[in-house]
C-alpha cells in the first residue's frame, strides 16, 4: 500500500484506483466511487459509495448493477482512501452474494 516512499502504511488514491480498475476488469463493467455529503453544518458527514455499471456509457444514466457504501471516518485524507477501499470491498461482497443467489440482481 501507499504508493510513495515516506508515507504511512495506509492506502492512498493510487491504491484505490488500482483496486477499482482491477474490479472493473474482473467484473467486465465500469466501477465508480462517489462521495455523498450528509449531516449538518455543525456535524458534517460523508459516505463513500462504490458502484458497478454494465459499461461506461451507463454511468450516471442507468441504475447501477450493484452498489455498496460506507461512512467516511473523520480524520486525515488517508481515511478517505481507506473508506474507498472498504466500499470497493463491500461492493465485491455484494456482487458475490448476488452471484450465489443471496441478493436479487439489480435490486
Amino acid at each position: 500500500m501507499a504508493s510513495r516512499l515516506g508515507t504511512s502504511n495506509g492506502p492512498d488514491w493510487q491504491d484505490v484506483t488500482r483496486a477499482a480498475l482491477d474490479y472493473a476488469e474482473t467484473w467486465g463493467g465500469a466501477v465508480t466511487i462517489h462521495l455523498r455529503p450528509y449531516g449538518t453544518q455543525k456535524d458534517p458527514r460523508m459516505t463513500v459509495v462504490a458502484s458497478l455499471y454494465a459499461d461506461q456509457a451507463a454511468v450516471g444514466v442507468l441504475k447501477p448493477l450493484a452498489s455498496a457504501s460506507v461512512a467516511l471516518p473523520g480524520g486525515t485524507a488517508g481515511g478517505t482512501s481507506a473508506a474507498a477501499l472498504l466500499a470497493l470491498y463491500e461492493l465485491d461482497k455484494e456482487i458475490y452474494r448476488r452471484e450465489i443467489g443471496l441478493s436479487p440482481i439489480g435490486g
